[in-house]
């Protein structure tokens, strides 16, 4: 059985079901609980025994708090709290303020090259075991569906139109963007079938509304597949295929996922290959007939 976890878009987080229900819970429990609201941060990367040492209280003690949280394991439970830590102190605009905020010794050498090194150390993070089998299926499910739709928001819609770019050339009769007309998006998820496949970006936080559209398609059986920067993304639970750049705690929030729509880029160009050299060929053709490029 899968591990159950409370968290989701719209429960209240971990902290505040532990801040409600403490006072009515034995007198150990409710010391680690005391514990768990001023200490939340340190806990994801704790043993049972580390947090039962940390607190003062016994293993047992430990469990029985995590039962009565309603969870099944004690590493589903610090999954939510690390839910938290990430969305209390991530927002849109971290990495910015991370970079307004260095010091002068940070400063002594430029921000390109200390851009080019952090983005280096991400994308170098990106090629695990698990994504590169799931980067495999999700340039299956390309291949296979009948449409492709591509939805974002906010700072990710960026990313979202960079990847309408790169997979049209290769897959021109299949792209749709859903991006640029989030008023109208639930009239296209209305005409999309299971042999269609969703294709989300949506680096934390996460835009409501792509949430939301991903509960509907998951609920109509309409493939989904997710690339973000953290699989606490609520969208994960959902999604078939999940690309995980792993970078939520970076400075910078498009490059890896730039990285992967390029992957995916050159991957479909080699599958369909020769009709893949032939469009970019003829587009080529036209962009000098008409004179639209200065080459």
């Amino acid at each position: 059985m899968p591990e159950q976890s409370g968290f989701s878009a719209e429960a209240p987080n971990i902290l505040d079901t532990i801040s409600s229900i403490k006072d009515l819970l034995p007198k150990k429990q409710r010391h680690l609980c005391n514990y768990l609201l001023q200490h939340y941060e340190s806990v994801g990367l704790t043993t049972v025994a580390e947090l039962a040492e940390r607190a003062n209280v016994g293993t047992t003690t430990v469990m029985r708090l995590v039962k009565s949280l309603k969870y099944d394991t004690f590493n589903a439970f610090k999954k939510d709290l690390l839910s938290v830590v990430i969305l209390r102190e991530n927002s849109s605009y971290r990495s910015m303020k991370q970079a307004f905020g260095k010091t002068d010794v940070e400063h002594t050498r430029d921000n390109l090259t200390l851009l080019c090194e952090e983005a280096a150390d991400s994308i170098r993070n990106i090629p695990t075991p698990r994504n590169a089998e799931q980067f495999e299926r999700a340039v299956d499910f390309l291949m296979e569906a009948r449409h492709i739709y591509i939805l974002a928001q906010r700072s990710s819609k960026a990313a979202s139109l960079c990847l309408e770019y790169s997979l049209s050339p290769f897959l021109p009769d299949k792209v749709r963007q859903m991006s640029t007309e989030l008023d109208y998006v639930y009239d296209k998820v209305l005409t999309m079938q299971k042999e269609d496949v969703l294709f989300i970006v949506s680096n934390w936080p996460c835009g409501s509304t792509v949430i939301e559209v991903a509960r509907s398609c998951r609920e109509r059986g309409i493939p989904i597949i997710l690339l973000t920067n953290t699989n606490v993304n609520p969208i994960s639970k959902l999604c078939d295929i999940l690309l995980d750049t792993n970078s939520v705690n970076g400075s910078y929030l498009l490059l890896p996922a730039i990285a992967v729509i390029e992957a995916l880029s050159a991957e479909l160009g080699h599958r369909t290959l020769p009709q893949s050299t032939e469009n970019l060929e003829r587009l080529d053709d036209i962009l000098r007939e008409k004179k639209m490029m200065v080459w």
